[in-house]
């Protein structure tokens, strides 16, 4: 294939690490997937098998012999401040991915790929929760993502939380009656209700364990739960909240929102958010992201070549992403 250049782009978190390899006209060679990379939670060396995982996959499926790209850009979790750039650069420059090589937070380059070439805000209701917002002339801001002890609003851990405490005041007699104290028990397993103090100690269950009980408090709130409808409501004030921070510290008054993250893909969920934003930022629109984050991340690599994508490049893209599966 004869490409002006290849680009690499690689999105990373707490779970797995996605590698996406693209030509300078935006045709897609291959993906690769890896394991977790968010450093701060697994380990530098284990987020550097992790990458060169993914990025080994990705040049397999391209039917390439492993090269070294133009230009890559690595978006991942638990990148937060200089020292953390730095840190993955240099992981960057050792495994010798690429001439050219940029690196920040994972919401960065959902926005890129979400909204590519636009002003607009991510907003993301996963494990954690945080909106970052970005206009056309490069100034940014970011709300929420403190981590789950201080904020995490509207997030799968947060439900998790909040549910669990619904469910106990119930059983002690502080609250109305919950179905979330049979629904979460059940869930976990759990016959003693002096048991959920050991899950949530230090060697109980995991933030990830935590959130995934938030569907289930989704689905309480849409039988009519009281408990779990004012978690859900709450829940979606909150992300409307960031967002409506993010835009007015950005100056945007008309911002396209991008809800990402494993609750955006909740209808229920989804749909209070917007709600929620509406009644904020009437002038808001919540969007669907065109390109995954791992997209975004490639597009961010071809700015680094002072290459900024058209329209035809980012179509492309979006066309061989859909064929691709």
């Amino acid at each position: 294939m004869n490409h002006d250049a290849i680009v690499l782009g690689i999105d990373g978190g707490g779970t797995r690490t996605r590698a996406l390899l693209a030509g300078s006209s935006g045709s897609i060679l291959g993906n690769g997937l890896g394991g977790p990379s968010n450093y701060q939670a697994v380990g530098l060396e284990c987020a550097r098998e992790s990458i060169a995982e993914a990025v080994s996959s990705a040049w397999h499926a391209a039917g390439l012999p492993p090269g070294r790209a133009d230009a890559a850009f690595l978006g991942l979790a638990g990148v937060t401040s200089g020292t953390d750039r730095s840190t993955i650069e240099a992981l960057a420059r050792e495994l010798g991915m690429a001439g050219h090589v940029g690196v920040d937070h994972d919401i960065r380059t959902a926005l890129a790929g979400g909204i590519p070439g636009r002003a607009g805000l991510a907003l993301v209701a996963g494990t954690g929760s945080s909106c970052y917002g970005r206009t056309a002339d490069g100034r940014s801001w970011r709300a929420g993502g403190w981590g789950h002890v201080l904020d995490d609003v509207g997030s799968g851990y947060w439900f998790g939380v909040r549910g669990l405490a619904a469910a106990v005041r119930h059983l002690d007699g502080r609250a109305a009656s919950t179905v979330l104290s049979r629904t979460l028990l059940e869930h976990l397993g759990i016959s003693d209700p002096e048991t959920i103090l050991h899950l949530m100690g230090t060697n109980g269950l995991s933030r990830w364990e935590i959130a995934a009980l938030a569907p289930l408090v989704i689905d309480a709130a849409l039988a009519g739960d009281d408990a779990a409808s004012n978690i859900v409501r709450d829940g979606a004030a909150e992300l409307a909240l960031m967002a409506w921070a993010v835009a007015g510290r950005l100056e945007l008054t008309e911002p396209e929102v991008m809800l990402t993250g494993g609750l955006a893909e909740n209808g229920m969920y989804r749909t209070r958010v917007a709600e929620a934003l509406a009644a904020l930022m009437p002038s808001a629109r919540m969007v669907r992201p065109l390109l995954p984050p791992a997209a975004g991340a490639a597009l961010l690599a071809l700015e680094l070549m002072n290459r900024h994508a058209d329209p035809d490049v980012i179509g492309r893209m979006a066309q061989g992403l859909q064929q691709a599966g």
